[in-house]
């Protein structure tokens, strides 16, 4: 891993996405010219398309009324790769703050010494000792840049031993706590307990007693097994005078024979202690957890943590002088541990304090890309800016801060295409253009698209969302609801540079960010979802993927396919509207789509069942493709849903329930374990409100150990019904 200078900063543009032209004739109908050109284009994941030169569009946002309220994008938490080190930074930084001093970022050569890469090789060389065996630190420090001398490996291994072995010693560390909070377990003498307040104290008094008589309290064996000499107390305690042995014995599961051991052990270490009232005259002193004792006062702290009590020398490891810690603001390290590996907030966007109008956020970045590179907006090159894009992105040394307008409806103030309820307001040439089928507010409801049978309005899935771009403001890494198609309009402005990766490749690419940013997905396993993470297409090219790029320019459409992950960044002030479709070759697409949320126990958009079940009742009226379509996946459908039912009447679920799931609000349909929203069926217990979807019956049993007599099966349609609604399919695809 090498430390690039900013100066040598490179970045290899991908190869170009394919780009099409059509002629006026072909521009008629998108979802047919989309599905011509699919066989090639689908290979890339994304695609241009120019229209022709006489179709212009007027932009019908009101510029006087409209306003929104961007995201704020600190471009150094972006990058994946980036963020896993930024977050490794701020987690040393804590660390040494616990610690009791500040994180001191070493200087090497006159050059910050990158403590992250230097862990990384460190790691990589199989830890410090080893490195340190096989005299690995001068190729260490030869691998981050510098001179390939002895003085800078001692240099950097002393750094190392400083800043990141502590660090590195806590975390692999395991600490058994004798003295914890209020349910978390204890350690009394080698007995796991569960905690107990009074074992705590009862453990520490009796060892100062013993410490004033001038003996080291140490816990016996029998058998070689500890004894719990606070649960020998409690027991010959709750006996009152006559102490059964042999019953006290079993209770604490030793054999019966040990019982006159357990007699002489509380006669000796005990009795003593309670008839000199010793619970009552040895306070609940200051007792160290380790040794346990209370000598040597002035080097004993107390964790403001968890409240364990150690003397300064009885701690291990010995990491720093702890004399210099203040002893009011100690942590103990299984505190340090814990408090490091807390998990971190979900990241994401914070919105800008500030509403902007267009006219407003366009002087903030006209200014801003013209300050930062020091020339007029349009005199900088695409590949200038691509360049340096990266590098920002790359860079901790920087702070820049971008704003995003994205996911923004507005139909008060209008979309970037015009609405059909405007026809009547507009010119006579504008109407063209509100009928046209590549009006993005058309497209999702023309008749050879599945979703203008969803029955409902979806932000961002029926209805486009707009954008409104700076220089360097980003869409992450994602792919569309669903896996549907989706189209991007740049009205105007400077233009977008997109990148793209074939849908075929969509697992491959999730694998390879797990492996570089595995950290992210820890804490956040649902990321790819939350758009909020890139990578560099450089990164991912290394481990062998595909990646295809284009530069979306003013007048311009990019399309997406299903499942084909894609991102990018604006190259300046741009205003751009985007879409979902789904024409009739999505339909298997979606269902695989909806196993796939499942297995991430991801929420649907819309219940994908309910959809298709509309198409087909909808036969009669349905484009052809669409029917054809429609009737494979009722297919898939009823022979899934058949095999699940037998199973759940075998085993014992009698009481059924036809319920209308689609009037019920679709947050409260959801599987309780998976997340799908139920449609055909459903499984209920009677002691429960939440309901199971068929694919996780099991899982109720599970939840509430009920017996199937309690389960109630709730469905929309019995199976003649779903075989009648076939067979209707069947029957018009043989009338035309």
């Amino acid at each position: 891993m090498e430390v690039v200078p900013v100066e040598h900063f490179e970045f290899q543009q991908p190869s170009e996405a394919p780009v099409f032209e059509p002629s006026i004739n072909e521009f008629d109908d998108p979802i047919s010219y989309i599905s011509k050109i699919r066989p090639v284009a689908e290979k890339y994941g994304i695609c241009r398309i120019i229209p022709p030169e006489e179709w212009r569009p007027p932009f019908s946002v009101d510029l006087n009324k409209f306003t929104f309220n961007p995201r704020v994008q600190p471009l150094k938490e972006l990058e994946a790769t980036t963020r896993v080190k930024l977050m490794f930074l701020q987690n040393l930084a804590e660390f040494w703050e616990l610690m009791g001093t500040s994180l001191k970022l070493p200087v090497v050569e006159k050059k910050v010494l990158d403590l992250y890469v230097l862990d990384q090789l460190v790691k990589k060389e199989g830890g410090f000792i080893n490195a340190t065996t096989n005299r690995k630190w001068s190729y260490i420090s030869h691998t981050m840049g510098f001179q390939p001398d002895k003085n800078h490996g001692m240099a950097i291994k002393s750094h190392y031993e400083r800043w990141l072995g502590p660090y590195n010693t806590i975390q692999k560390t395991n600490f058994d706590r004798r003295r914890r909070k209020k349910g978390v377990e204890v350690l009394t003498g080698s007995v796991k307990r569960g905690v107990n307040p009074g074992c705590i104290s009862f453990s520490k008094r009796l060892c100062e007693f013993w410490r004033r008589k001038g003996m080291r309290l140490s816990w016996p064996l029998i058998d070689k097994k500890s004894v719990d000499l606070f649960a020998l107390h409690e027991a010959a305690s709750t006996a009152g005078g006559l102490v059964d042995w042999c019953s006290i014995a079993r209770s604490m599961q030793f054999k019966e024979n040990s019982a006159s051991d357990l007699r002489l052990c509380y006669n000796k270490l005990i009795k003593p202690f309670v008839e000199s009232g010793g619970e009552e005259s040895v306070q609940d002193a200051d007792v160290c957890d380790k040794c346990m004792l209370n000598d040597n006062a002035e080097n004993i702290v107390v964790c403001v943590g968890c409240g364990t009590v150690y003397h300064l020398d009885c701690l291990r490891p010995q990491l720093i002088d702890y004399s210099k810690v203040p002893k009011g603001n100690w942590n103990c390290y299984a505190c340090i541990k814990e408090k490091l590996n807390k998990s971190r907030e979900p990241y994401g966007f914070d919105q800008a304090e500030k509403h902007y109008t267009l006219e407003e956020f366009g002087q903030m970045a006209v200014q801003f890309k013209e300050e930062h590179f020091g020339m007029p907006c349009l005199s900088v090159p695409i590949e200038e800016v691509e360049k340096e894009y990266w590098r920002l992105l790359t860079d901790l040394e920087h702070d820049t801060m971008v704003e995003y307008g994205a996911d923004i409806h507005s139909v008060d103030h209008g979309m970037g295409f015009p609405l059909r309820d405007e026809a009547n307001s507009v010119k006579m040439e504008t109407d063209e253009y509100t009928q046209s089928k590549w009006n993005l507010n058309n497209i999702p409801v023309i008749e050879t698209s599945v979703y203008s049978h969803i029955g409902t309005n979806v932000p961002g899935v029926t209805i486009p969302w707009m954008y409104i771009g700076m220089c360097f403001s980003t869409f992450c890494w994602h792919i569309e609801d669903h896996w549907s198609y989706s189209i991007n309009y740049l009205h105007w402005g400077e233009p977008k540079t997109w990148y793209g990766i074939p849908g075929k490749d969509a697992e491959l690419f999730e694998k390879v960010l797990k492996n570089v940013a595995p950290v992210l997905f820890d804490g956040q396993p649902d990321l790819l979802h939350d758009l909020s993470t890139t990578v560099n297409p450089n990164t991912l090219m290394k481990h062998g993927m595909k990646i295809f790029r284009t530069d979306q320019k003013a007048g311009e459409f990019v399309v997406t396919f299903p499942r084909a992950y894609h991102a990018g960044f604006n190259q300046g002030f741009n205003f751009a509207e985007a879409v979902n479709f789904a024409p009739a070759d999505w339909i298997p697409i979606g269902r695989a789509c909806i196993d796939h949320y499942a297995s991430l126990l991801h929420v649907c958009v819309f219940s994908h069942d309910e959809l298709i079940c509309k198409l087909a009742k909808k036969g009669s009226s349905l484009d052809q493709s669409l029917v054809k379509a429609t009737l494979k996946d009722m297919a898939v459908m009823l022979e899934s849903e058949s095999n699940k039912r037998k199973l759940i009447t075998k085993s014992g679920v009698t009481k059924t329930e036809r319920v209308i799931f689609e009037k019920i609000p679709d947050d409260n349909r959801q599987c309780a374990h998976c997340k799908t929203t139920c449609f055909l069926s459903a499984v209920k217990c009677s002691c429960r409100e939440d309901i199971f979807c068929i694919n996780d019956y099991f899982k109720i049993k599970e939840a509430c150990g009920c017996p199937p007599s309690n389960f109630i099966f709730k469905y929309r349609y019995d199976l003649d019904e779903l075989l009648t609604l076939i067979t209707n399919c069947k029957v018009h695809l043989a009338k035309n």
